[in-house]
């Protein structure tokens, strides 16, 4: 891959912005390969880069990483249909991207958008068992929790043939849970509580893998930073 700018490398660390790194590079407190960087060094991915004593990861320009705080009534689908609101509407990036951690149009919270086919593999496949967490809320009933807990957690058939299982459910108040799944099954949450005729009013994922939706408003996009992509990269 053709080498890019440092100040560009330190910058797409998150680190600071290229014209503080510049600063540090002229005040001698940038090392690339143990050595002392200059102004106008260049730098590959794979270089050891070491700012003010601490050591960065650059983010390969070759894919894109975007996190997506996906809202109600929108499709997650490459495929545009007629009076459907799409995903890709929201973000300003018209690159084809592949997603990760599909959620149904009235479900929202974290979604991953990437051109990395290698990781959207890693992250999508059911063999590898990524955590994904929600919290559910549901309508109003009378079925105990205790009840629906052993049996999310044995697993139930949602369809002929389909077995679906929770790897964790946590009720934190009346009919709002917390919920964890390694298994990525069309709908299936909100089929796995229609066993018990509970109806989900809400979806809201959290996190895929070590991929957290903090504090990113609704309908919104960021483009993930370096230390993000590593930790999922490194699962």
């Amino acid at each position: 891959m053709e080498k890019m700018p440092l100040t560009k490398a330190i910058a797409s660390s998150n680190l600071c912005s290229r014209r503080k790194a510049e600063e540090l590079i002229r005040l001698g407190l940038v090392l690339v390969n143990q050595e002392k960087a200059q102004l106008g060094d260049r730098v590959n991915v794979s270089d050891n880069i070491v700012v003010s004593g601490k050591k960065i990861t650059i983010v390969n320009d070759k894919f894109i990483y975007i996190a997506l705080n996906k809202p109600a009534s929108y499709v997650c689908t490459n495929r545009i249909f007629k009076n459907e609101k799409n995903i890709f509407e929201l973000l300003q990036n018209n690159t084809k991207l592949i997603i990760v951690g599909r959620l149904d149009k009235d479900s929202k919270g974290l979604i991953l958008l990437t051109s990395d086919g290698d990781l959207a593999y890693k992250l999508s496949h059911p063999k590898f068992k990524h955590e994904k967490k929600y919290i559910v809320k549901t309508k109003n009933h009378n079925i105990s929790f205790k009840e629906v807990k052993q049996k999310f957690l044995q697993g139930i058939e949602i369809e002929k043939g389909k077995f679906a299982k929770m790897k964790f459910i946590k009720e934190l108040d009346r009919y709002k849970y917390e919920i964890i799944l390694t298994q990525g099954l069309n709908r299936q949450i909100r089929k796995m509580f229609l066993s018990f005729n509970i109806q989900v009013l809400d979806i809201e994922r959290l996190s895929i893998a070590s991929l957290q939706l903090k504090n990113l408003p609704i309908g919104k996009s960021r483009n993930l930073i370096a230390e993000e992509v590593n930790l999922l990269k490194n699962l």
